[in-house]
């Protein structure tokens, strides 16, 4: 049986995170999101020029998020697109992962007792459009998505977290609850020509997303649907994480 990265994810990030969260949840009394608190940053990477805000600068471009009720989020569900497939089809043995590439074989191999220098892989999947795998890396006080060519064995790009892929192939969101900066880190990547490019990394300021990457999905009405909760109330005082979500959905802006 496949262990999702992000279960092992949330186990390292509940202990990251629990002392910290107690005390963000005592500086402030709100605990529900409003629309304006959506689109607010702490952080905004464009062209590779990173800038920081301590006022209330909201992203006005690229992104259009709104809240939505947990109804019409399972009802969308219903509708969700995903390209990764075949997620059982290469299995890890004795801590290593083989990709039979065309050109060559390519190998993960875990190295669980090293501590600071500490890698656990997990087969992924792949997205046969891009004729991609995909390897997830845990390492120390962080992870990547690796994307690996099928043909050449080469790293593509390594994502911060899980590629969705919307449903016009033409671009792929990635998020992740960062436990370390209370934010929740989006990057926007374009697809054109089968190339991906970096568009923009935000780090919005009021929330954070559930960090199992089902939950997360696009749905053929080309929104972004995700579970997430106000910073103040993202885990409860067991350290655990709130299951009690409210939902948003994103949409790229032409």
């Amino acid at each position: 049986m496949r262990i999702p990265l992000s279960s092992v994810l949330l186990v390292l990030f509940v202990s990251a995170t629990t002392a910290f969260g107690q005390q963000q949840r005592n500086d402030s009394t709100k605990t529900s999101l409003t629309p304006s608190d959506l689109n607010v940053m702490s952080s905004m990477t464009l062209n590779e020029q990173v800038e920081y805000f301590e006022d209330l600068t909201r992203l006005k471009r690229f992104l259009k998020i709104e809240l939505v009720s947990k109804k019409e989020y399972d009802a969308k569900k219903k509708t969700a697109v995903n390209y990764v497939t075949d997620i059982d089809k290469i299995k890890k043995k004795k801590g290593v992962i083989i990709l039979p590439c065309l050109k060559k074989k390519v190998k993960f191999v875990d190295k669980p007792d090293n501590e600071e220098d500490r890698h656990e892989y997990t087969y992924i999947g792949q997205i046969p459009f891009l004729n991609q795998y995909i390897v997830g890396g845990m390492y120390w006080e962080t992870l990547d998505y690796k994307l690996i060519d099928k043909t050449s064995g080469n790293e593509t790009i390594a994502l911060g977290s899980y590629p969705h892929v919307a449903p016009d192939k033409k671009h792929i969101i990635c998020i992740y609850a960062n436990p370390y900066e209370n934010t929740a880190d989006l990057d926007l990547y374009s697809i054109k020509n089968g190339k991906i490019k970096p568009v923009v990394n935000v780090s919005f300021k009021n929330w954070m997303n559930t960090l199992e990457e089902n939950k997360t999905f696009w749905s053929q009405d080309g929104y972004l649907y995700c579970p997430v909760n106000h910073i103040n109330v993202y885990w409860n005082k067991d350290g655990n994480i709130n299951n009690k979500c409210q939902y948003i959905r994103m949409k790229i802006m032409r």
